[in-house]
């Protein structure tokens, strides 16, 4: 009986259950932060759906916040809320990688931030780790689904066109079906 109970309240209005909709979230997210990155009428949108998670305690929500929070920084003209923006991003995205120092998107989610920063941001300080720590674990990252392998591929492809790693350091990987 309690397990019955512990069962239906997981399972959210309209059918899904909290698991189901964290994964539509993540990949929600994940294809906001892509379009984003190309295309600044995006943002808004990015921004919208990453503050709709600020109460959730996923480090992830947070990460994808801390970033489309410093991507408002770039379609906004005062010089002051641009530096708000960028700070409070910051802030976000340190706080989640300090709580999920293993997270593999997360530090893909620095990494490209600190990448695209001005340098005289002063916030470019974790690149090399993060390349570091993301070749050596993407492997395992994208072995655990298929949503990830096409995220892995993604930010390998990133760190190759942003010269972050040489073509040759690039792994190869399939995911057995």
């Amino acid at each position: 009986m309690l397990l019955a109970l512990l069962f239906a309240a997981m399972i959210l209005p309209g059918g899904h259950t909290k698991t189901e909709d964290a994964k539509d979230t993540v990949q929600t997210l994940r294809s906001l932060f892509w379009r984003a990155g190309t295309n600044e009428d995006a943002i808004t949108p990015f921004f919208t759906a990453a503050n709709e998670c600020q109460d959730s305690e996923r480090a992830l929500f947070k990460g994808y916040l801390g970033v489309a929070t410093m991507m408002r920084a770039r379609i906004t003209g005062n010089p002051l809320k641009k530096w708000y923006f960028f700070n409070k991003g910051k802030v976000l995205i340190e706080r989640a990688i300090d709580n999920k120092p293993d997270e593999v998107e997360l530090r893909f989610l620095r990494l490209s931030v600190q990448k695209e920063l001005p340098v005289i941001l002063d916030y470019r300080n974790s690149i090399k780790n993060d390349c570091t720590f993301i070749i050596h674990h993407i492997s395992d990252f994208m072995s655990e689904n298929q949503a990830n392998q096409k995220l892995g591929e993604k930010m390998l492809d990133f760190m190759v066109q942003k010269k972050l790693i040489d073509p040759s350091q690039r792994p190869v990987f399939t995911l057995e079906k």
